[in-house]
């Protein structure tokens, strides 16, 4: 079968994070961890047709290629792996409680090859869940996600380059964006790589439509002793790869900042989940988990409109 998508524009982190949940995937320890529906759009998106996706796959239950996977993360950044899933399934039970109780709008923002919105949307058919990334990773992923599952009526997917233009232009503008319901904002793995000044205009938009509104937002804590953004023990090799693919991390705060750094731009921190958080609630209980240490440096904060 001929490709049809070529995988050289989506940014290199979300299919580095596509490719480690299905590295975990082979393992029924991990697999037992994932909500239904998030193998199988993770795979879809992964590779570009059935037959990459099976190569792909059968590499990754290769025994010497998992050996070669678990030497490198553990000498770059041990732990990283399992992290990427418990703040995905900790920010989905987030979602989830929200959407059961005032949300009826769920803005997904730099969503990657992320797939919350797509497994929720049929779920919840009466919210609505829109994408919001570069228009190369949206249209790979629009064309992909016909080999998972036929879209429905309330999935929208906006392009836009968050980097270069504000939520007021690609939100406002959208008709499927209803600045009056209750939104539920998601920024996983996307404000690490922005300047404070794009992240308070971010910030501002959450606060100024609804006073319902909430955010979900990963952050890289500063590390010591330079105090810049990063994960626990951060290989110099690893920032010098990720300024290789122009995804440095350029914001970060420490743990003991965020409740004043929200509460400075009109929201109120409801919950802030770290990497000891994510392992009692995930891992503890199960014997084969529980010795596992995610890696620390990105944490949770969500907030609500004070």
């Amino acid at each position: 079968m001929p490709e049809r998508v070529k995988f050289d524009q989506p940014s290199s982190t979300a299919r580095l994070i596509a490719r480690s949940l299905l590295f975990l995937a082979q393992e029924k320890r991990f697999l037992e961890l994932m909500p239904p529906g998030m193998l199988e759009g993770t795979s879809c998106f992964a590779a570009d047709n059935p037959e990459a996706r099976e190569r792909l796959a059968r590499r990754l239950r290769t025994p010497v290629v998992r050996l070669f996977v678990k030497a490198v993360e553990a000498l770059v950044l041990p732990g990283i792996q399992i992290h990427y899933l418990l703040r995905k399934l900790a920010l989905e039970a987030l979602i989830r409680d929200s959407l059961a109780n005032a949300t009826r709008q769920v803005v997904v923002l730099g969503a990657g090859l992320d797939t919350l919105a797509g497994r929720l949307h049929h779920e919840f058919p009466d919210a609505r869940f829109l994408e919001v990334d570069h228009p190369a990773t949206q249209r790979a992923k629009i064309e992909l996600m016909h080999d998972w599952l036929a879209p429905g009526p309330n999935l929208y997917f906006l392009y836009g380059d968050l980097a270069e233009q504000t939520l007021d232009k690609l939100l406002l503008e959208s008709p499927h964006f209803e600045p009056r319901s209750p939104t539920l904002f998601l920024a996983e793995g996307l404000l690490m790589y922005l300047p404070v000044e794009q992240i308070d205009i971010i910030l501002a938009f959450v606060t100024s439509h609804h006073p319902a509104n909430r955010i979900a937002f990963t952050y890289m804590e500063n590390q010591p002793p330079a105090g810049k953004p990063g994960f626990e023990g951060f290989r110099w090799f690893t920032n010098a790869w990720l300024r290789w693919k122009n995804e440095p991390f350029t914001w970060g705060l420490s743990r003991n900042e965020v409740e004043s750094f929200v509460r400075q731009r009109d929201l109120q921190l409801l919950e802030h989940f770290n990497a000891t958080y994510l392992r009692e609630r995930f891992l503890s209980e199960n014997e084969t988990l529980r010795n596992l240490k995610p890696i620390s440096g990105e944490s949770i904060a969500f907030c609500q409109t004070a």
